[in-house]
């Protein structure tokens, strides 16, 4: 059941309902996959340590499933809310592939499904061949899902239909959903306890004509945007569910004087996939988010932080997690708070009896957990430019060889190449092939494979640069120009210093067609070739 809509007195609605969110959806729309190119932060919860975190979590849950089910066990779905550009999936999945491969599970089996309100974002990962393949192994779907609006789940890829009906006739097998960066850009309510009356914040929204301001994750207020907010007080019940009414209920006999966010589509969306999962779901959520205490929230404080034309805000998990006890569930919340938080939420077997799934929640999500590497690595990537050797290598292992760690040490890692001895050498040549196996394509990012190239053609390993640039090409093509023109450059250079002459010659030409007024060197060694060796003469060594 939805939440009747407030009725609109002097012009102020709900904050929910304001013009707002409508700005922000129009935002995603139109830029699709596109908002993570330089737009959007992303990489705090899609980069290959959270992928590991998650998948030790999810293989240790599936061990405890399959330990207490009383029958051989269906698949598990896994469900991602808010794919965007669909990175982490692809990084998760293949985790948990070689987790359970090297555990030896191979009952329940699962299926990942990825999904977005976006259609352009579905559209995306349906086309993307390092997506089709794992569709091809039977362990990845996509679905066009509406998180707070949509009723069901359709599987794109097998047609299959998850709804009210399909619940009752599967096996009883838990889903899992993941959450990331997801609820920090749905709609939200605000109240204000003060005496122990309930008031709600009502608004106006953004006033006509004004839209959001593009600025690179600024902090802003509410008023700084020219929205106000109005309190009127309300009554329980207020939303006609119990447990959503129930968890305001509860603010409005522990709270002193406070204002507070209440995620109302993160919890209409969580509502409806409880039903779904038959009331047994495994939530994983990492966000900017306050999970032992709801966050607050004025019209003068910065509660909003601008990307582009989108916006995002404070998460209330404890109220999630409030809601959760209230349906008989419970919640585990990151001990200390960081800039993004990780919070489990389980309805279902209690989750006392899932021994190997809280030991790993303690260790590979509370005790390091997402939130403390982004702390760290803000930090670690300031000092590993002045700092030794093995400060970086340390950096790039513990971060898993993230794509975006190698791509912002760069140029560090090509001095180590060329002063590396034999340990270094083959410490750097495993990490960059661990580098090269997790690259994830997105138009207008940067070519990771050409970057660990350039470090394998420093290391005297022109055989892996060529393999690295090859598959750059085959991502990028010919855009942008000077990618494919350097890639060729480089490309040459291998060709030559393998004793290849004919290929190299090939590659320095299609490089100077590339680029005929940039790439001098090119041109150079193009002379230097056919001198030596005429056109038409040239053989390799």
């Amino acid at each position: 059941m939805t939440p009747p809509a407030a009725r609109p007195e002097n012009g102020a609605v709900r904050f929910s309902q304001c013009n707002l969110w409508r700005e922000q959806r129009r935002f995603y729309q139109e830029e699709g996959v596109r908002a993570w190119s330089g737009k959007i932060p992303y990489q705090a919860t899609c980069n290959p340590v959270i992928a590991n975190a998650y998948a030790q979590l999810i293989a240790r849950f599936l061990q405890d499933y399959v330990r207490s089910a009383r029958q051989s066990p269906g698949p598990v779905f896994l469900l991602e809310l808010g794919s965007g550009p669909g990175t982490f999936g692809f990084y998760f999945v293949k985790r948990l592939l070689g987790l359970l491969e090297s555990l030896e599970l191979r009952e329940p089996g699962f299926v990942y499904v990825m999904s977005d309100f976006c259609e352009k974002n579905v559209a995306f990962w349906r086309s993307h061949p390092a997506l089709r393949e794992l569709v091809s192994q039977g362990v990845l779907d996509f679905a066009q899902y509406d998180v707070g609006a949509s009723r069901r789940v359709r599987l794109l890829e097998s047609g299959r239909v998850l709804d009210r009906e399909s619940a009752r006739e599967r096996s009883g097998a838990p889903w899992v959903v993941f959450a990331n960066y997801v609820f920090d850009i749905l709609p939200q309510d605000v109240f204000r306890v003060a005496g122990g009356r309930l008031f709600e914040g009502r608004t106006r929204g953004l006033p006509e004509g004004a839209s959001l301001p593009a600025l690179d994750n600024a902090p802003m207020s509410l008023g700084q945007l020219g929205i106000g907010l109005e309190l009127q007080e309300i009554r329980l019940p207020y939303y006609r569910d119990a447990a959503l009414d129930g968890v305001l209920r509860r603010y409005a006999g522990t709270l002193a004087d406070q204002s507070f966010l209440f995620p109302l589509h993160a919890l209409l969306g969580l509502r409806n996939l409880i039903e779904l999962a038959g009331g047994n779901l495994l939530l994983v959520a990492t966000d900017k988010a306050h999970g032992h205490a709801p966050p607050e929230v004025s019209v003068d404080t910065p509660d909003l932080a601008l990307h582009d034309a989108s916006f995002s805000m404070m998460v209330n998990f404890h109220a999630i997690g409030e809601y959760f006890q209230l349906r008989g569930g419970s919640a585990v919340h990151q001990p200390v708070m960081q800039p993004i938080n990780t919070s489990v939420f389980h309805l279902g077997k209690p989750f006392g009896r899932l021994a190997e799934t809280q030991a790993a929640v303690a260790t590979f999500l509370h005790q390091f957990g997402p939130g403390d590497l982004n702390t760290l690595f803000s930090g670690l990537n300031l000092l590993v430019s002045s700092s030794p050797p093995e400060m970086l290598l340390a950096l790039l292992n513990v971060g898993r060889w993230d794509p975006m760690l190698v791509n912002a040490h760069l140029g560090q890692l090509v001095a180590l190449a060329k002063e590396a001895g034999p340990e270094t050498r083959r410490s750097l040549a495993d990490g960059l092939r661990q580098c090269a196996d997790q690259f994830y394509y997105l138009p207008g990012a940067e070519s990771t494979l050409a970057n660990v190239g350039i470090v394998f053609q420093e290391l005297r390993d022109h055989a892996s640069a060529l393999s690295c640039y090859q598959r750059s090409l085959g991502w990028f093509g010919q855009e942008p120009a000077e990618l494919y023109a350097n890639t060729l450059y480089n490309m040459g250079l291998c060709h030559f210093y393998q004793g290849e002459r004919e290929k190299a010659l090939e590659a320095f030409r299609r490089s100077d067609a590339a680029a005929p007024r940039q790439d001098m060197l090119a041109k150079g060694w193009i002379y230097h070739l056919t001198m030596e060796c005429p056109a038409g003469m040239v053989k390799g060594e």
